[in-house]
């Protein structure tokens, strides 16, 4: 990022875990820099009817939580808050 941005507010961390399929978020954020770390594993070609419940919950989840926002601050001479989509 430009120097005279800084992050204001970064993504929550969210891990899940249904052992078939796995999706994991870390985000860190230090002065003008952002790092988000994504990993969705799907670890199955077939499934057992008894698991389409959670799973039609599972990427609903992986969806909301791709979609959350980073806020970004400018310090430059004309201050102000830009928000940016994190859209995986």
């Amino acid at each position: 990022m430009p120097a005279q941005w800084q992050v204001r507010s970064l993504l929550k961390p969210k891990t899940m875990d249904m052992k078939a399929a796995r999706y994991d978020l870390a985000v860190t954020g230090t002065g003008n820099a952002v790092q988000i770390k994504r990993q969705l594993k799907i670890d199955f070609v077939l499934m057992d009817q008894k698991f389409y419940v959670p799973l039609r919950s599972f990427f609903p989840n992986v969806k909301s939580s791709d979609e959350q926002q980073v806020v970004l601050e400018t310090g430059g001479p004309q201050r102000g808050i830009e928000i940016y989509d994190i859209r995986i």
